[in-house]
């Protein structure tokens, strides 16, 4: 052609070759939650996990009724992290630092279902020991082990 108006796709085909590469080496995701090998408690080591589970799902056997916290904030913890995923990469940030941020973010909106008495109401026999009518805080210890890390990498804690 003699005349006309030409385009140049060399620098695409480098970001698209650069964006594989970093694609390979970059996290898979980001997860939030608590570490199976952290544990807690005055009364001889339990895993932190395990007293997740059992607020979570219940225990009929020893009168602890089921407090969903974690179902609660998966919907809104995932809306989150996928927004702030999506405005950090727009923003320029690498996939690795919008996948942290969304970890971070995750990992609050577990400690706001915990905070927001989830239901039924504690017992009065509970209210009287722990001297509060807050449903899933008694030592805090929930609040201080929720952790998030990236997935296909070592596990980072905040």
């Amino acid at each position: 052609m003699k005349s006309g108006v030409r385009a140049n796709t060399s620098g695409v085909l480098k970001m698209l070759s650069d964006a594989k590469k970093n694609l390979k080496i970059a996290p898979r995701g980001v997860q939030a939650g608590f570490y199976k090998d952290e544990s807690v408690g005055p009364n001889g080591p339990t895993p932190i996990h395990i007293i997740a589970k059992a607020n979570e799902f219940g225990v009929p056997s020893k009168n602890i009724p089921p407090r969903p916290f974690m179902r609660n904030a998966t919907v809104p913890a995932q809306k989150r992290g996928h927004n702030i995923i999506k405005a950090r990469m727009d923003d320029g940030a690498d996939l690795t630092d919008a996948l942290q941020s969304a970890g971070v973010a995750m990992a609050e909106e577990i400690r706001k279902s915990i905070r927001s008495n989830t239901p039924p109401p504690n017992a009065p026999a509970t209210i009287k020991r722990k001297g509060s009518t807050h449903t899933l805080i008694d030592t805090g210890a929930m609040l201080g082990a929720i952790h998030w890390g990236l997935i296909n990498k070592k596990a980072q804690k905040e």
